[in-house]
């Protein structure tokens, strides 16, 4: 039984898995050769392992989250690896809202049980719940920081993410893989270096026989279960509207330099209102000018790059956003390095 549930699960009496979508396409194309077909646990196996992952988690000292697009397929982004029928696509996934599993996740950091988050997603979703900024390693680039575009597969990580990637990996205790197929990736190497491992997914993954739990199951179904069983408070997704950031846009942050570094004793004034400039401070096109060419509904900012693509091409305009939780974080004090400053 090990094979369905997990190293963990001695039990011999739960029953595998329901197959509820049956798929012989691979689920990744070009990375492993696992089917897309989709389980489910039993009502009362599923009660089962929430429980010993409850148990999990309350004895841990330093619990990682590793998640994928399948945490966010419920807000109308679809993921990669999904052959049955989705929810509607949002017009423009700048508008998706955070799901039940992200406020959640939120939650169990709120509570000083989730330490990190690695997230391959792109979406913004964790920040758009409440999770700090601070707190999480966008390995695959964001769209909501010029700096860290989303990386294509054959590219490579950001040094920074991928340093602390490590550093995290050293010292996670828990891993839970959530909504991810780990199709081989180098970040995977978060979940195969931990010593104690859990994946929820609705698909099998090539990782599944050295899982301590595995748990078979949506992800906004599991998380709440979860959550009862840890004794917090469900989250009421219906109640969230979308965050605002409403100001001048001009902002003063005290102990940042002129790079937009945190230096105790400096003071970095940002000016982000439309027309201004701006440079890319760290990370993809380290000094790529920019310009504020206005804000999306939420408040975000919108920056017009100027880049050449190709070695010896022409020069052409890209549009990235800044997150307004990047300036939150910077008020705060938070974060290490602001994206980017005025020229």
């Amino acid at each position: 039984m090990t094979e369905w549930h997990g190293t963990l699960c001695a039990d011999e009496s739960w029953p595998p898995p329901l197959e509820t979508f049956t798929s012989s396409e691979n689920a990744r194309p070009g990375y492993g050769k696992i089917f897309a077909s989709e389980y489910l646990d039993s009502p009362s196996t599923l009660l089962l392992k929430v429980r010993l992952l409850a148990s999990l988690i309350k004895s841990s000292k330093n619990l990682t989250v590793y998640t994928g697009a399948g945490i966010s397929t419920s807000t109308g982004i679809p993921d990669y690896g999904s052959k049955s029928l989705l929810p509607p696509h949002q017009l423009s996934p700048y508008l998706a809202q955070p799901s039940l599993t992200h406020h959640i996740l939120k939650s169990l950091h709120t509570n000083a049980y989730l330490k990190n988050w690695i997230q391959q997603n792109h979406d913004g979703l964790p920040q758009k719940a409440g999770y700090p900024q601070s707190q999480l390693n966008e390995i695959h680039g964001s769209w909501y920081n010029p700096s860290n575009p989303v990386i294509p597969m054959s590219g490579e990580l950001q040094q920074d993410l991928y340093s602390d990637l490590i550093s995290i990996s050293q010292s996670s205790d828990l891993v839970i893989s959530l909504g991810t197929s780990m199709s081989g990736m180098t970040s995977d190497l978060i979940f195969t270096s931990c010593p104690t491992r859990v994946i929820i997914n609705k698909q099998r993954t090539g990782y599944d026989d050295i899982a301590g739990l595995r748990i078979y199951g949506d992800s906004d179904e599991v998380s709440e279960l979860l959550c009862r069983e840890m004794g917090l408070e469900v989250p009421d997704v219906s109640k969230y509207e979308i965050r605002e950031f409403g100001d001048s846009g001009v902002y003063v942050f005290e102990g940042y330099n002129e790079k937009g570094i945190r230096e105790e004793g400096e003071t970095l004034t940002l000016d982000l209102r439309e027309g201004s400039s701006v440079k890319l401070v760290n990370g993809w096109r380290e000094g790529t000018i920019g310009e504020v060419v206005g804000r999306q509904r939420e408040g975000h900012y919108k920056i017009r790059l100027s880049v050449r693509l190709k070695e010896g091409g022409c020069e052409r305009y890209i549009e990235r956003v800044l997150g307004f939780w990047w300036l939150e974080g910077a008020k705060e004090g938070s974060i290490e390095s602001l994206p980017l400053v005025n020229v």
